[in-house]
């Protein structure tokens, strides 16, 4: 909801994704919804899509169908990642197991409503580094940011979203593990 009030009804940062492909400010919410489905899920399914070893381009890539280099995240982003397959069972499986810090890579997932519980301790540990205070001085409150011109979905519309359109990602965030402890300590 936030990506669509930001980026396409309000054209930020330039209006770098309000053009035809997007038709951005005018598409609807549930068409960009649709277009930039599942984003959670596709970013951390293993191996990283598209198949090289980072957001870089390759010497010998060629431009796909919406004249994006595979590799270009935001090229890929701004265009509804037009040359992704679609996700699958598979790809959550492999998402979750990566945000759940089986992985090759440690990793350490926080909700965003977790970091004022004991988040932030959480990354201190994790880092290896406690007492380094990243907590803010200030109350984070979540969602307080309405602008006039705001969009506000139904609830069909979000019905939609949560269960049709980014039903992967959802399950993702439901089964993320809520750590309530980091290895070696009890916070």
């Amino acid at each position: 909801m936030s990506e669509y009030n930001y980026f396409c009804r309000g054209c930020a940062e330039g209006g770098s994704l309000c053009n035809s492909v997007t038709g951005c400010p005018n598409t609807s919410f549930l068409k960009w919804a649709r277009d930039h489905a599942e984003q959670f899920t596709q970013r951390f399914s293993p191996p990283l899509w598209p198949p090289t070893t980072q957001w870089v381009q390759t010497e010998d890539e060629e431009a796909g169908q919406a004249g994006c280099h595979r590799s270009k995240y935001w090229c890929q982003y701004s265009h509804g990642f037009p040359d992704r397959p679609r996700v699958n069972d598979t790809d959550y499986e492999r998402a979750l197991s990566v945000l759940s810090g089986d992985g090759p890579t440690p990793m350490l997932a926080i909700k965003l409503e977790e970091l004022e519980d004991d988040g932030w301790e959480r990354i201190e540990q994790f880092l290896g580094a406690p007492g380094l205070n990243l907590r803010s001085h200030e109350k984070l409150e979540l969602h307080l940011r309405v602008k006039k011109g705001t969009f506000k979905p139904t609830e069909e519309q979000m019905k939609e979203v949560r269960e049709v359109i980014d039903a992967y990602d959802r399950q993702l965030y439901q089964a993320v593990p809520s750590h309530r402890h980091v290895r070696g300590a009890v916070l």
